[in-house]
């Protein structure tokens, strides 16, 4: 007997699965992101919708229309994401959100300020600050590769923007956490 092994690349396997099943059905698209989001260029039907669901379910895809109210959302979890996986270095988020969510950042950015009354800049700069503090509560890090990794300029940039944030400097926070795990 004799044995096959296959491989395969799941991303173009579904991306070229949705075009091939989509063409079928008629319907048209801009693009397929590598997330598997997909922007089609005008609304479709219930009736369209249904189809597109019914012909991917025997292959186990859901799908999800996703329409304004998920915008804002979408975006926040976007920026997250990105500043989580440390990617900021190469590519700017507007260009990031613009890409992962069709639309375009100007859009974006007055949809997302009309409704948290921040800036897409100011929540950037929010979770950035979340995330030092995440990294500066492990104690793993030197300030230098954070500043790195979140694509800070200079450590002394960090540290302002820090401070204008929590309203502690960097040294004052980490002392915080220090008393804080001794009086544990």
């Amino acid at each position: 007997m004799e044995k096959i092994q296959f491989t395969y690349e799941a991303r173009k396997m579904f991306k070229t699965l949705l075009k091939e099943k989509l063409k079928e059905l008629g319907v048209s698209y801009c693009s397929i992101s590598g997330d598997g989001t997909m922007y089609i260029k005008e609304a479709i039907s219930d009736t369209e919708k249904k189809n597109v669901e019914d012909i991917l379910r025997p292959y186990g895809i859901r799908v999800f229309l996703m329409k304004n109210e998920h915008l804002i959302p979408s975006i926040k979890l976007c920026i997250q994401s990105e500043i989580n996986a440390g990617d900021l270095r190469k590519k700017k988020i507007s260009s990031i959100l613009s890409d992962k969510l069709g639309y375009s950042y100007p859009y974006l950015s007055s949809r997302f300020s009309a409704a948290t009354f921040m800036t897409i800049e100011k929540f950037c700069i929010f979770i950035k600050i979340e995330k030092v503090k995440s990294l500066l509560d492990n104690d793993t890090y030197p300030l230098t590769d954070i500043a790195t990794q979140l694509d800070y300029s200079s450590t002394a940039y960090l540290s302002k923007q820090f401070k204008d944030v929590t309203g502690l400097t960097i040294t004052d926070y980490q002392r915080f956490i220090s008393e804080r795990r001794e009086s544990k």
